[in-house]
């Protein structure tokens, strides 16, 4: 079964805050996927820069993770 994670952040300002940034939360979840088991079957998906409010149309990551879920 493929594992999915969806990554999201309206504004991706500060990148030199390791927590803040996506190459940060990135690893975070492939170690996530790891302790589970789901590392060889991992997909992350991601939608930075961009609001929530936008709707799955114009969130590609969003809206391929919806098409995954379907």
């Amino acid at each position: 079964m493929t594992a999915y994670a969806y990554l999201r952040k309206s504004v991706v300002r500060d990148l030199d805050n390791p927590g803040a940034s996506p190459a940060f939360q990135e690893e975070a979840v492939r170690r996530l996927a790891a302790q589970n088991g789901d590392a060889d079957t991992l997909v992350i998906l991601s939608d930075w820069d961009k609001s929530g409010r936008l709707g799955p149309d114009k969130r590609p990551g969003y809206r391929a993770l919806l098409d995954a879920s379907e």
